[in-house]
Formats: structure tokens, C-alpha cells, sequence
């Protein structure tokens, strides 16, 4: 509910921005696996619904290969899907 780009998207009506849903997909995604990893690219991505500032997410992944596969769900609702293309190499 903190995060600085809260507060510009929108004013009044305060939605979790879609980079910062990805970024805590790669949070979740280098946690387990165990390792930091570069992403080589974004295969696609689909923002299916809002997530809200005070509303919990729930992340799912799956690797295959060097495609991590993930979705996002608030309850059992779908509110992000897509597939990162990884490497197994520390991002700087």
C-alpha cells in the first residue's frame, strides 16, 4: 500500500500497477529457485483485473525450460498470466 507508483496510478482510485505485479513475480520466482536469473524477455503477458493496495495475491509458477510460466490470482480470480524468457544469470 506504499509502494511510491500508487500514488499516480490512479489518484483517488489506487490500483497495483502492472510492473510492479512483475516485479514480485521475479521476486517470487528467484526465491524459489534458489538464484537471481535475467530476464531475456516477456513472451507475453495479460493483466486480466485489478489488484487494489490492500489486497493479497497469490503467485504461481511453473519453469519449463528457460520459460518461467506465471499467474497471479486475488482468491480464485485471475488477474495476471504470462511467460518470462530466463536465464540463470545475476541481473545487474
Amino acid at each position: 500500500a506504499r509502494h511510491p507508483a500508487l500514488a499516480g496510478h490512479f489518484p483517488g482510485n489506487p490500483i497495483v500497477p502492472g510492473v510492479v505485479l512483475l516485479e514480485e513475480v521475479i521476486a517470487a520466482a528467484e526465491a524459489w529457485l534458489g538464484t537471481r536469473f535475467h530476464v531475456a524477455g516477456l513472451s507475453h503477458a495479460k493483466f486480466l483485473a485489478q489488484l487494489k493496495p490492500d489486497e493479497s495475491a497469490r503467485i504461481d509458477l511453473v519453469l519449463r525450460g528457460p520459460l518461467l510460466d506465471f499467474s497471479v490470482h486475488r482468491h480464485e480470480t485471475a488477474i495476471a498470466k504470462g511467460t518470462l524468457n530466463i536465464t540463470r544469470a545475476a541481473r545487474t
